[in-house]
């Protein structure tokens, strides 16, 4: 500023018009290790807890997660992996819509946890339990999206929704005696 003042310089690169301050993320919360612990005891009977599991040890975002399909993840590799190659979410007017990732770096492959790998095989023995009963009863599987295999769907096998996971988890927060937790918030109890 000093310099701007005696003529010395045109401009203060050193003023916001220049820099820019660091992006500051407002919620940053994340569980502890204790409410991991309890959330665990109260969804062992929960449909989405594998969807649980994989968000608190994946750290993907919501779209990224609901986005997986069964052909993105190698569960029978030494070192299990699952590739994020595309998300999905609701947009006004158009539905539910598979995207790319957020950046070029989200697309990216990443380990899972040997627990996590025994919560997805559960997850697809249910799955294809609740599919086989469907067809059985003459109703079609995934009728939104019939050539993706997703991995987390509703109960006639089209992705589970953003909104919907979002409530399901502030519910079974709740039920466990937890402060409600965003899907978000279980990113960051990933990098915490």
């Amino acid at each position: 500023h000093f310099a701007q003042i005696r003529d010395l310089v045109r401009n203060n690169v050193a003023s916001g018009d220049f820099v820019k301050s660091p992006r500051v993320e407002k919620n940053t919360r994340a569980m502890t290790r204790e409410e991991w612990d309890d959330l665990q005891k109260a969804i062992v009977d929960e449909p989405l807890r594998a969807l649980i599991h994989l968000a608190v040890n994946s750290g993907l975002r919501r779209g990224e997660l609901l986005g997986l399909t069964w052909d993105d993840l190698d569960l029978k590799s030494k070192n299990p992996t699952l590739r994020v190659i595309r998300t999905i979410s609701r947009e006004t007017g158009k539905g539910l819509v598979i995207g790319s990732p957020k950046t070029k770096a989200s697309r990216r492959t990443i380990h899972i946890h040997e627990k996590v790998v025994e919560e997805l095989h559960a997850h697809r023995e249910r799955q294809n339990e609740i599919k086989s009963a469907i067809v059985a009863d003459g109703m079609e599987w995934s009728v939104m999206f019939p050539k993706m295999r997703w991995v987390f769907t509703n109960g006639i096998g089209n992705p589970v929704e953003g909104d919907y996971f979002g409530k399901q988890l502030h519910r079974m927060t709740s039920e466990a005696g937890l402060d409600s937790y965003t899907v978000h918030e279980l990113r960051h109890t990933c990098a915490s």
